[in-house]
C-alpha cells in the first residue's frame, strides 16, 4: 500500500515480474523440448516393443511365420501399420518369428534429433531386448 492509501502494482511493478517470467521460460523452454522428445522416443520404443513381443505371440498361436517390416516413420507389424510419433524414425532389418518361438533375430534403432534408442531381438530365443 503506497503512502496516500491506494493499492495495486505499478506500471514499473508489473514490468519487472514480466521480464522475470519470460527469463524463466527462456531458460526452461529448451530443457522441456528435450524432455518432451525424450517421451516421445521412449513411447515409440515401447509400443515397438509391445508389437514385436505380440508377433511372436501370434506366430506362436497360429503356427505361421509373423514380420515386422520397418519403413522409415512407420512399420508394419503383421499387416497392421504403426506410425512411430512425430519426427521419428526406424532404421534396421525386418524381423520375422517363426511358429516355434525363435525369430531372425536383429537390431532396429528409432531416432529422433541427436538421440536414438534401440530394440533388439534375438534369434534363438525370439526374446525382444529393449
Amino acid at each position: 500500500m503506497s503512502a496516500t492509501g491506494e493499492r495495486g502494482a505499478t506500471l514499473i511493478e508489473m514490468l519487472v515480474v514480466f521480464a522475470i517470467l519470460a527469463l524463466t521460460a527462456a531458460i526452461a523452454a529448451p530443457a522441456m523440448d528435450r524432455a518432451l522428445g525424450r517421451g516421445g522416443l521412449a513411447a515409440a520404443e515401447a509400443k515397438l516393443g509391445a508389437d514385436l513381443r505380440l508377433l511372436r505371440g501370434e506366430a506362436l498361436r497360429r503356427g505361421v511365420p509373423e514380420v515386422l517390416t520397418p519403413g522409415g516413420t512407420a512399420y508394419d507389424a503383421g499387416g497392421r501399420r504403426r506410425d512411430l510419433g512425430r519426427g521419428i524414425t526406424m532404421a534396421g532389418p525386418a524381423i520375422a518369428f517363426f511358429p516355434d518361438g525363435s525369430g531372425s533375430g536383429g537390431t532396429v534403432t528409432l531416432s529422433r534429433g541427436g538421440q536414438s534408442v534401440a530394440v533388439a531381438v534375438d534369434g534363438a530365443t525370439g526374446a525382444v531386448l529393449p
